[in-house]
């Protein structure tokens, strides 16, 4: 009996960090920032604005899966009017409540009955999360036209 309890610890744990958002795997490598440094700096200590700050985050890590094309009838981050469209757990971004916003509780791999996004490709790394949450919390800032377009 001792020597399956033994095992069992081990295989509990290595099944456990399958599902943590930092550890690295096949189909979610651990992400390197999208954005150059001094660029993540700004974004950091500054005011997130979306065409340079967040537009690229999001058209790098997750668009490729959230734009119709990619798969219809599902969310869209194209633009500001699709990704605020109430889906059946209500929009993805909450102006003002990054702790809110489904977005960022996907990313983070807290939301339930979600997967950590995204589900395949590098991990979004701490440092976008954290522009994605400053962006947010302003507001959300999303500009109209062909600037707020990510296709």
């Amino acid at each position: 009996m001792k020597a399956i309890h033994c095992l069992f610890i081990p295989w509990a744990i290595a099944l456990a960090a399958c599902h943590a958002p930092s550890i690295d795997s096949e189909t979610r490598p651990v992400g390197t920032n999208v954005l150059p440094p001094a660029v993540l700096a700004g974004a950091l200590n500054g005011e997130p604005d979306f065409v340079r700050h967040v537009a690229p985050i999001l058209r790098e890590r997750c668009l490729y899966c959230h734009e119709p094309p990619a798969l219809p009838g599902h969310l869209s981050l194209a633009s500001r009017e699709e990704a605020m469209t109430p889906g059946p757990a209500g929009p993805v971004i909450v102006p003002g409540k990054p702790a809110g916003s489904p977005l960022i509780r996907s990313l983070k791999g807290t939301h339930p009955g979600t997967a950590a996004m995204p589900a395949v490709g590098d991990q979004v790394t701490r440092d976008e999360i954290r522009v994605l949450e400053r962006w947010i919390s302003i507001g959300a800032p999303w500009p109209e036209g062909p600037a707020g377009r990510l296709r």
